[in-house]
């Protein structure tokens, strides 16, 4: 082995930010968070079942949204839409672990920039580092919209819980239509 190879050789175990011996357990690779947010998904989801079989939760609107803030789709599942809960949860989970993938992509970009890699020029490099970082970008922005309205949604949906068995009660609806100077006015009645 030459100097050349064994400079070729060092460059690519490079050791991590910690320590001097160069590894990979000391990381958190990107695949690990959606198994970790499906395992506490899935404890969240098996705590609301057993509320499920009680009836409609009575939600305070802003405990669900705050459960929504904190954990995709919890806030959904406290409220008794479970199928809600699972697409918003799957869905944040995937653009999240689209972020982590793309930033560790840009910093593989980034390293190679660095180390100035045969084969490949700086601008090149620089290039694909910023297109990493912009569509990095675009999915924080995208998980955010995501976040916003799994809290709306799950705000609204706990003003909701119980409507369809007020809606049920209603025994009779009349409606009147009075024409009056220029105009008509509208009225619609519930009897309970």
């Amino acid at each position: 082995m030459d100097l050349e190879d064994f400079k070729s050789f060092s460059r690519v175990l490079k050791p991590s930010g910690v320590g001097s011996i160069p590894t990979h357990s000391r990381q958190i690779r990107s695949g690990a968070f959606p198994r970790v947010a499906l395992v506490l998904f899935l404890l969240a989801a098996l705590g609301g079942s057993a509320r499920a079989a009680e009836g409609p939760p009575q939600a305070s609107p802003f405990w669900s949204s705050s459960r929504s803030l904190v954990f995709p789709g919890w806030g959904q599942l406290h409220n008794g839409s479970e199928k809600k809960a699972i697409v918003l949860f799957s869905l944040q989970t995937y653009l999240i672990g689209r972020v982590f993938a793309a930033e560790r992509r840009a910093r593989y970009y980034q390293d190679r920039m660095n180390d100035e890699t045969p084969g490949w020029s700086r601008e090149d490099l620089h290039a694909r580092y910023d297109d990493l970082r912009d569509t990095r970008g675009d999915l924080v922005w995208w998980s955010s919209l995501l976040v916003l309205y799994s809290v709306i949604d799950a705000y609204v949906d706990a003003h909701l819980v119980g409507f369809e068995e007020q809606v049920e009660q209603v025994e009779r609806v009349t409606a009147s239509l009075v024409p009056t100077d220029g105009g008509a006015e509208a009225a619609i009645a519930f009897r309970f």
